[in-house]
């Protein structure tokens, strides 16, 4: 996320990406007066997780969000490249792209 932090990047995938799920993770719960999970949960993170987690935990968040049923828009951002120039983002932008 160079440029960026957590919190702006769910708000970024949010706008740009609006049915995409989001599992937000953080070493910390609260940063000073700010609550982190539930500023990333207000933000569009549809589970947070406080690290260290086990990867169980991980695994099940993650069954959670995709067993949704509900779209809350189209899947994939309207720019082609959609700014991403790092090979893994691209990887990640070709699975979604290819999904249904």
């Amino acid at each position: 996320m160079p440029g960026q932090g957590g919190l702006q990047t769910i708000g970024r995938l949010r706008r740009e990406w609006p049915a995409v799920k989001i599992v937000a993770m953080s070493g910390v719960k609260s940063a000073g007066a700010i609550d982190v999970g539930g500023h990333a949960v207000a933000l569009g993170a549809d589970r947070f997780l406080t690290k260290p987690f086990e990867a169980a935990t991980l695994v099940r968040a993650g069954q959670r969000v995709c067993s949704a049923t509900k779209r809350k828009g189209p899947l994939k951002a309207p720019a082609p490249d959609r700014g991403v120039r790092d090979p893994v983002g691209r990887a990640l932008i070709r699975r979604i792209d290819a999904s249904p």
